[in-house]
Protein backbone atom coordinates (compact mmCIF):
# COMPACT_ATOMS: atom_id res chain seq x y z
CA UNK A 1 0.00 0.00 0.00
CA UNK A 2 3.09 2.35 -0.06
CA UNK A 3 2.31 3.69 -3.55
CA UNK A 4 -0.94 4.71 -2.27
CA UNK A 5 0.88 6.90 0.50
CA UNK A 6 -1.31 4.51 3.11
CA UNK A 7 -0.34 4.58 6.84
CA UNK A 8 -0.90 0.85 7.64
CA UNK A 9 -1.95 -0.35 10.98
CA UNK A 10 -2.70 -3.87 12.51
CA UNK A 11 -4.14 -5.68 14.90
CA UNK A 12 -3.23 -9.40 15.91
CA UNK A 13 -3.43 -11.42 18.73
CA UNK A 14 0.50 -11.80 18.79
CA UNK A 15 2.41 -8.28 18.19
CA UNK A 16 5.39 -8.11 15.75
CA UNK A 17 8.68 -7.29 17.56
CA UNK A 18 9.36 -3.31 17.02
CA UNK A 19 12.20 -4.26 14.37
CA UNK A 20 9.85 -6.22 12.12
CA UNK A 21 7.31 -3.73 12.90
CA UNK A 22 9.77 -1.15 11.03
CA UNK A 23 10.87 -3.22 8.62
CA UNK A 24 7.47 -3.93 7.46
CA UNK A 25 6.14 -0.32 7.98
CA UNK A 26 3.14 -0.89 10.06
CA UNK A 27 2.45 0.01 13.74
CA UNK A 28 0.02 -2.01 16.13
CA UNK A 29 -3.17 -0.86 17.25
CA UNK A 30 -6.42 -2.13 19.63
CA UNK A 31 -8.89 -3.80 17.76
CA UNK A 32 -11.50 -1.23 18.81
CA UNK A 33 -9.09 1.93 18.30
CA UNK A 34 -8.08 0.29 14.98
CA UNK A 35 -11.51 0.15 13.93
CA UNK A 36 -12.57 3.29 14.85
CA UNK A 37 -9.73 5.35 13.32
CA UNK A 38 -9.35 3.16 9.64
CA UNK A 39 -10.56 4.63 6.53
CA UNK A 40 -10.51 0.79 4.90
CA UNK A 41 -10.43 -2.44 7.30
CA UNK A 42 -9.20 -5.91 5.64
CA UNK A 43 -9.95 -8.84 7.36
CA UNK A 44 -7.45 -11.96 7.75
CA UNK A 45 -8.03 -14.46 10.27
CA UNK A 46 -8.65 -17.83 10.56
CA UNK A 47 -12.31 -18.77 11.66
CA UNK A 48 -12.36 -20.16 15.31
CA UNK A 49 -14.17 -19.56 18.85
CA UNK A 50 -12.44 -16.21 19.13
CA UNK A 51 -12.90 -14.84 15.84
CA UNK A 52 -16.87 -15.79 14.83
CA UNK A 53 -18.47 -12.59 14.58
CA UNK A 54 -15.70 -10.82 15.68
CA UNK A 55 -17.04 -7.93 13.28
CA UNK A 56 -20.40 -7.99 15.03
CA UNK A 57 -22.99 -5.15 15.20
CA UNK A 58 -21.31 -2.91 18.06
CA UNK A 59 -17.96 -3.49 16.19
CA UNK A 60 -19.46 -2.19 13.13
CA UNK A 61 -20.92 0.79 14.46
CA UNK A 62 -17.64 1.86 16.01
CA UNK A 63 -15.74 1.68 12.84
CA UNK A 64 -15.20 5.11 11.23
CA UNK A 65 -18.03 6.51 9.41
CA UNK A 66 -17.82 6.64 6.18
CA UNK A 67 -15.12 3.59 6.21
CA UNK A 68 -14.65 -0.06 4.06
CA UNK A 69 -14.92 -3.44 5.37
CA UNK A 70 -12.72 -5.92 3.27
CA UNK A 71 -13.67 -9.50 4.45
CA UNK A 72 -11.35 -12.39 2.28
CA UNK A 73 -10.98 -14.81 5.29
CA UNK A 74 -14.18 -16.56 6.47
CA UNK A 75 -17.91 -15.59 6.16
CA UNK A 76 -18.62 -16.35 9.14
CA UNK A 77 -16.38 -13.86 11.06
CA UNK A 78 -19.04 -10.83 10.07
CA UNK A 79 -22.11 -10.32 11.58
CA UNK A 80 -24.10 -10.57 7.72
CA UNK A 81 -27.12 -9.06 8.66
CA UNK A 82 -25.58 -5.98 10.69
CA UNK A 83 -23.27 -4.86 7.76
CA UNK A 84 -25.60 -4.67 5.57
CA UNK A 85 -27.45 -2.29 8.05
CA UNK A 86 -24.32 -0.06 8.56
CA UNK A 87 -23.93 -0.41 4.55
CA UNK A 88 -27.52 0.42 4.02
CA UNK A 89 -27.61 3.25 6.69
CA UNK A 90 -24.47 4.88 5.38
CA UNK A 91 -22.48 4.76 8.31
CA UNK A 92 -20.50 2.38 6.12
CA UNK A 93 -19.25 3.62 2.55
CA UNK A 94 -19.19 0.02 0.99
CA UNK A 95 -17.74 -3.51 1.75
CA UNK A 96 -16.11 -6.15 -0.29
CA UNK A 97 -16.40 -9.68 0.05
CA UNK A 98 -15.09 -12.95 -1.17
CA UNK A 99 -16.57 -15.26 1.78
CA UNK A 100 -20.12 -15.76 2.89
CA UNK A 101 -21.39 -17.65 5.99
CA UNK A 102 -22.89 -19.73 3.84
CA UNK A 103 -21.94 -20.57 0.30
CA UNK A 104 -22.72 -20.08 -2.13
CA UNK A 105 -25.09 -17.38 -0.56
CA UNK A 106 -28.62 -17.59 -2.00
CA UNK A 107 -29.11 -15.23 -4.75
CA UNK A 108 -32.04 -13.33 -2.82
CA UNK A 109 -29.07 -12.20 -0.17
CA UNK A 110 -30.11 -8.88 1.36
CA UNK A 111 -26.17 -7.86 0.73
CA UNK A 112 -26.83 -8.50 -3.13
CA UNK A 113 -29.29 -5.68 -3.29
CA UNK A 114 -26.57 -2.78 -2.27
CA UNK A 115 -24.81 -1.13 -4.89
CA UNK A 116 -21.91 -0.27 -2.40
CA UNK A 117 -20.79 -4.06 -2.01
CA UNK A 118 -18.90 -5.72 -4.20
CA UNK A 119 -18.97 -9.63 -4.33
CA UNK A 120 -16.21 -12.15 -5.62
CA UNK A 121 -17.25 -16.27 -5.59
CA UNK A 122 -14.51 -16.92 -2.75
CA UNK A 123 -11.60 -16.56 -4.89
CA UNK A 124 -8.79 -14.47 -3.34
CA UNK A 125 -7.03 -17.14 -1.78
CA UNK A 126 -5.26 -18.75 -4.49
CA UNK A 127 -1.51 -18.40 -5.32
CA UNK A 128 -0.20 -16.73 -8.84
CA UNK A 129 0.77 -20.32 -10.24
CA UNK A 130 -2.69 -21.36 -9.88
CA UNK A 131 -4.60 -18.39 -11.11
CA UNK A 132 -4.28 -19.29 -15.19
CA UNK A 133 -5.84 -23.12 -14.02
CA UNK A 134 -8.30 -22.07 -11.44
CA UNK A 135 -10.08 -19.73 -14.27
CA UNK A 136 -9.71 -22.70 -17.44
CA UNK A 137 -11.04 -25.21 -15.19
CA UNK A 138 -14.11 -22.68 -14.66
CA UNK A 139 -14.24 -21.72 -18.12
CA UNK A 140 -14.68 -24.87 -19.24
CA UNK A 141 -16.83 -25.90 -16.76
CA UNK A 142 -19.51 -23.22 -17.78
CA UNK A 143 -18.90 -24.20 -21.33
CA UNK A 144 -19.50 -27.96 -20.33
CA UNK A 145 -23.18 -26.60 -18.51
CA UNK A 146 -24.12 -24.72 -21.59
CA UNK A 147 -23.82 -27.45 -23.47
CA UNK A 148 -25.61 -29.48 -21.57
CA UNK A 149 -22.80 -31.73 -20.11
CA UNK A 150 -21.71 -32.74 -16.74
CA UNK A 151 -19.36 -30.53 -14.78
CA UNK A 152 -16.29 -31.70 -13.81
CA UNK A 153 -14.12 -30.89 -9.89
CA UNK A 154 -17.87 -30.28 -8.11
CA UNK A 155 -17.16 -29.03 -4.86
CA UNK A 156 -19.04 -30.82 -1.15
CA UNK A 157 -22.20 -29.57 -0.92
CA UNK A 158 -22.84 -28.76 -4.65
CA UNK A 159 -24.98 -31.25 -4.99
CA UNK A 160 -27.62 -30.12 -2.14
CA UNK A 161 -27.59 -26.81 -3.06
CA UNK A 162 -28.06 -27.11 -6.85
CA UNK A 163 -30.25 -30.13 -7.68
CA UNK A 164 -30.20 -30.11 -11.10
CA UNK A 165 -26.33 -31.79 -10.77
CA UNK A 166 -28.31 -34.48 -8.42
CA UNK A 167 -30.02 -35.39 -11.19
CA UNK A 168 -27.79 -35.25 -13.01
CA UNK A 169 -26.28 -38.63 -11.02
CA UNK A 170 -24.13 -36.80 -8.61
CA UNK A 171 -23.27 -38.28 -5.73
CA UNK A 172 -20.48 -37.97 -2.73
CA UNK A 173 -18.30 -40.59 -3.64
CA UNK A 174 -15.14 -38.68 -1.59
CA UNK A 175 -11.96 -40.05 -2.84
CA UNK A 176 -10.60 -42.71 -5.03
CA UNK A 177 -7.78 -44.51 -6.12
CA UNK A 178 -5.08 -43.37 -7.33
CA UNK A 179 -5.21 -40.86 -4.37
CA UNK A 180 -2.49 -40.54 -2.28
CA UNK A 181 -2.98 -37.41 -0.41
CA UNK A 182 -3.44 -38.18 3.56
CA UNK A 183 -4.12 -34.75 4.00
CA UNK A 184 -7.88 -35.02 3.16
CA UNK A 185 -11.05 -33.69 5.45
CA UNK A 186 -14.35 -33.13 5.18
CA UNK A 187 -13.47 -29.35 3.21
CA UNK A 188 -11.44 -31.17 1.24
CA UNK A 189 -13.40 -33.91 -0.08
CA UNK A 190 -15.50 -33.89 -3.12
CA UNK A 191 -19.00 -34.58 -4.75
CA UNK A 192 -17.53 -36.28 -7.68
CA UNK A 193 -18.99 -37.83 -11.11
CA UNK A 194 -18.68 -41.84 -10.69
CA UNK A 195 -16.49 -41.72 -13.68
CA UNK A 196 -13.70 -39.26 -12.15
CA UNK A 197 -10.88 -39.08 -9.46
CA UNK A 198 -10.06 -37.43 -7.07
CA UNK A 199 -7.75 -34.64 -8.45
CA UNK A 200 -4.25 -34.92 -6.17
Amino acid sequence: LQPFDASVRYFDVRRLPPDEERALNVSYLALDELLGTADVVSLHVPLSATTRQLINRDRLGGMKKGAVLVNTCRGEVVDEQALYDAVHSGHLLGAGLDTFTIEPPDKGHPLFTLADVIVTPHIAGPTWDSWRKRFVNAYANILRVAEGNRPLWVVQQACKTFPILKQQGCTFVGCKPPCKSDDHDVGTRRFEWPDQHCSH
